[in-house]
């Protein structure tokens, strides 16, 4: 996906009030953001715990 439409999302997001991060994971396929051990994979497993800790708020 074309990185602008992430951008244009994350700046709608945030118009409509919501928190949003968004993490650029440059020369990254589909499988290495769900597969742990990659290198990628410390950086979505902060992501998610970090959440799942504000879901838990």
């Amino acid at each position: 996906m074309p990185l602008i439409h992430n951008e244009q999302y994350t700046t709608m997001a945030r118009q409509a009030g919501d928190e949003v991060t968004l993490t650029v994971l440059p020369d990254i396929g589909h499988f290495e953001i769900v597969i742990p051990g990659t290198t990628v994979w410390p950086l979505v497993q902060d992501a998610i715990l970090t959440m799942i800790d504000i879901q838990g708020e």
